[in-house]
Formats: structure tokens, sequence, C-alpha cells
């Protein structure tokens, strides 16, 4: 009788429970997987760290390129760290202990590991930052029927759009349909058509074509 009585309360107390726990197996079921792979906070934080460490990457890919200044710091050598030095025409700079080294091609990572690879040679894991200060390099021409032909220093991505507002417009008699892009590559010089009325209508934006360092842009 007793056990009777004991087996309808444990009945009662377990009717009153369940309703509260009804959710907990499917809340276990869809923990389980997360646990195994990390907590969604913790994904989020990974993939946020991911995604700043791409961007790092992308704002990093400047090229160096002659006449530009850089700054080489090694880290608590200061007899080895140069506030300012210059790339030479020949794309090379001058360090101390190891001398030359080619700059010109290169981002400020790339060059700063290849200077610490040559300097483990006389300093114990040397650390090594290369800084950008003077973006010189980034040169254009702009010739023909502008308002202000010449040589034009440039500090950032340049469009043919922005490279024409640079110049003043055309002038009267300027062809801008017959535009041409005169381009230096590893295998020689490229021409490239431009026509104008083509870009600003919008027919083919593609032709606003970012400038690269060197180019040249002929307006008949």
């Amino acid at each position: 009788m007793t056990r009777s009585l004991a087996n309808s309360t444990l009945a009662v107390v377990l009717g009153l429970c369940l309703p509260l726990l009804g959710d907990a197996p499917d809340t276990v079921a869809r923990t389980a997987p997360e646990s195994a792979a990390g907590s969604a906070p913790q994904r989020t934080a990974e993939t946020a760290a991911a995604g700043e460490s791409v961007l790092a990457r992308t704002r990093s890919r400047y090229i160096i390129g002659l006449e530009d200044v850089l700054q080489v710091s090694v880290y608590q050598e200061p007899e080895l760290s140069l506030a300012q030095v210059p790339v030479r025409p020949d794309g090379r700079i001058s360090l101390p202990l190891i001398g030359d080294v080619q700059a010109d091609g290169k981002t400020s990572e790339d060059l700063a590991d290849e200077i610490e690879e040559l300097y483990q040679a006389h300093v114990v894991a040397p650390e090594v930052t290369v800084i950008v200060m003077q973006v010189n390099s980034f040169k254009i021409f702009i010739v023909g029927s502008v308002q202000r032909p010449g040589v034009f220093q440039l500090g950032r991505a340049t469009t043919i759009l922005q490279a024409l507002a640079l110049a003043g417009g055309f002038t009267d008699f300027a062809n801008s349909k017959k535009m041409a892009l005169f381009r230096e590559e590893d295998d020689g010089t490229h021409r490239i058509p431009l026509n104008y009325q083509m870009i600003v209508s919008g027919e083919n934006m593609a032709l606003n074509i970012k400038l690269k360092p060197g180019d040249t842009l002929l307006v008949p």
C-alpha cells in the first residue's frame, strides 16, 4: 500500500514537470553540434576576425615603386633603423650591414620579410617594419587636347574620368571618341582605345579604367 502511494505521488510529480521539460531534448539536440564545432558566439568572433584579417591584407597591397620614400624600422636596433629611405631609379634601397635590397615591385610586408631574412646573419630574431612614407611613384601622363596636359602625381587609384578632371577637361577641338591609353607591361606597350562618350552615357562603363603608375592618356 505504501509502495502504491509512493508510485502515485511520483507519477503526479513527473506529470507536472514533463511539460516544463518538453523542449529539453530538442535543445540538447540543437546545441550538441555547436559544442562539437564551437559555440555560435565563438564562430561569429572567428568569422569577424577572419574578415578583418582579409581586409588588412587587402589594404596592404600597395606596390612600392621608384622614388617612393620608405621607413625601415628594426625592433630594438636603432642603429639599423632609418626614417627615410628613397627607392632609387634602379628600384633598390640601401640599408646598414646588408647593403642594397630590391624594393620596387614589392609590398611593404614582402620587403620587411626579406630584410628580416637578410638581417638574421647579424641580429638575433630581427623584427622589421616597412612603412611607405611618401608615394612618389604613382605618376600618370596626360597629353593632347586637354586644358592642362602634363605629368600628374597621384596619391590614390584614379579612373579615366577623374584623370580628365585633373587635366581640366577637353579643349574645344578635342576628339573625345578617339582617346587612347598607353600602358607599359612586361611584354611591351599596350594601346587601349577609349571613347569618352560611351563612358559618360553609361553605354560602356568598363572603359572608365583605373589608371596604373606610368600610364599615358592621349586625347587627340
